[in-house]
């Protein structure tokens, strides 16, 4: 419920800010690699991201000037990984996580 009232809150900023050149973009990360994340499958571990990936995905939109095309649209850092060709620090770009609405 709280992942989706954010991307709730992303589509009605961008509406909001439509005219004003801003552009309005959730992220969203996926199983993330931290310390507290302990006790998962092999599979899950393997799917976990580093807080860098999030990074290089806000970076790549930041560096996009044609971002206002997704403005409005809460992604997936998987899914910016294949759309703008980063990688997490260990050269992988994890399965995205999905929001389910």
């Amino acid at each position: 419920m709280a992942k989706n009232a954010v991307c709730r809150l992303v589509t009605a900023l961008a509406e909001e800010a439509k005219d004003t050149g801003l552009a309005v973009v959730g992220v969203s990360p996926g199983w993330m690699a931290v310390e507290r994340m302990t006790g998962l499958t092999e599979r899950q571990q393997a799917e976990m991201e580093s807080v860098s990936y999030i990074g290089r995905a806000v970076a790549a939109l930041a560096s996009d000037p044609a971002v206002s095309r997704r403005s409005g649209q809460t992604l997936a850092v998987g899914d910016l990984a294949r759309i703008y060709g980063f990688t997490d620090i260990d050269g992988r770009q994890p399965t995205p996580y999905v929001i389910e609405r």
